[in-house]
């Protein structure tokens, strides 16, 4: 399983918390890829110009999260985001954004449906599409 119930319903709730807005933050995951676990959340501010149209997760917010929630020993960080009125696939703007910065990324809808990407060294792959 990618994501434990608790996960889960923390992710629902922070993307129903930002309705109407995009939500995003930091995840901590475990395991390999293509089948990460993802163990953590943490909301992070949505700094995009429009929120309702994207987001944009500044390196100051994610040093803050990363200090007030500290990854436990062995975690990996990664990142999410949400499109609350589209499905979790990513957009142009998404994969230029997920290409700049390597790594887990995931996009989840408004039930937490979602999608994995990994980015490394510029190149962004599709791990899993659509998943509950």
């Amino acid at each position: 399983m990618i994501f434990s119930p608790d996960v889960r319903t923390e992710l629902r709730r922070i993307t129903r918390s930002a309705d109407p807005e995009e939500a995003c933050g930091l995840i901590y995951w475990r395991g390999r890829i293509p089948a990460p676990r993802i163990t953590r959340a943490i909301p992070c501010p949505n700094r995009a110009a429009n929120p309702l149209a994207g987001f944009r997760l500044t390196e100051t917010d994610r040093v803050a999260a990363l200090k007030a929630t500290p990854p436990q020993r062995g975690d990996k960080i990664g990142y999410f985001h949400t499109h609350p009125f589209a499905p979790p696939l990513a957009s142009a703007a998404d994969l230029r954004g997920m290409a700049g910065r390597s790594g887990l990324h995931v996009i989840l809808d408004w039930d937490a449906e979602w999608a994995l990407y990994w980015s490394r060294t510029g190149r962004v792959r599709a791990l899993s599409l659509f998943e509950g």
